[in-house]
């Protein structure tokens, strides 16, 4: 059974003390993921981060990856699935526990459920994010921002991020006029079903009297009483 492969990134302080392993969905594969990494850098800094493809290729997509077929969603035919691809899974975090040795707890993807509870030792735990769980609309949300850049001369991306809690962030400038406005577009955990939220980048600005909360949330044209999940972050 060969070992499964994928993109990494090396802890940000040297020798590695964690290790964050993220998989991916039908479909992708770990390049898709990977580059979540840098952004939770500061969160982790202790932890490296990997990737791995799936084992299978998807038949008539060469570019994707699948942890095992799915020809019809079955719950009975997906527990089979997962337990065709739990081996492959534990030989990996095995093989990833081994190289890191003792600086994460050296316990046995197996034995999970038990080495949890142990103090000091390694820790298992599965999150999810709207972007994780949704791949194919978080590539169309970063795609349409950018050509909306491209088109538009009023708005310039500066770079995406995740804030304390784990949410998308675009910081962007919108220019009017002769004024810069310093933006911050986030979106929310419960996206596509909420709406994105724009804030100054500095809470203190206050920019008209429809701005509410801390941050001075901006009260825009699309709000939760006006969101439909088939709009997006371009129309707000």
């Amino acid at each position: 059974m060969a070992l499964l492969s994928g993109p990494r990134l090396a802890s940000a302080k040297g020798e590695a003390s964690h290790l964050v392993v993220l998989l991916h969905g039908y479909g992708a594969d770990g390049d898709d993921l990977i580059g979540l990494a840098p952004h939770w850098q500061d969160f982790v800094p202790g932890a490296a981060f990997v990737a791995p493809n799936a084992p299978e290729r998807v038949p008539g997509a060469p570019s994707g990856f699948q942890w095992f077929p799915i020809s019809r969603i079955d719950p009975h035919e997906m527990r089979k699935g997962i337990a065709l691809a739990a081996p492959r899974i534990e030989q990996f975090l095995d093989a990833e526990l081994a190289e890191l040795g003792d600086h994460v707890g050296d316990c046995p993807a197996s034995d999970i459920s038990e080495q949890a509870r142990r103090p000091g030792e390694a820790r298992w735990f599965c999150v999810t994010w709207w972007y994780l769980e949704d791949l194919a609309r978080f590539r169309s949300e970063r795609g349409k921002l950018a050509e909306l850049q491209q088109r538009a001369g009023w708005c310039t991306l500066l770079g995406m991020k995740t804030d304390s809690e784990m949410r998308i962030v675009f910081d962007v400038d919108i220019h009017v006029g002769n004024t810069v406005y310093e933006s911050s577009l986030q979106f929310p955990a419960h996206f596509p079903f909420t709406p994105p939220l724009v804030f100054p980048r500095n809470e203190k600005d206050r920019w008209s009297g429809h701005q509410y909360g801390a941050g001075g949330e901006l009260c825009l044209e699309y709000g939760p009483d006006t969101w439909t999940p088939d709009l997006t972050a371009v129309d707000v």
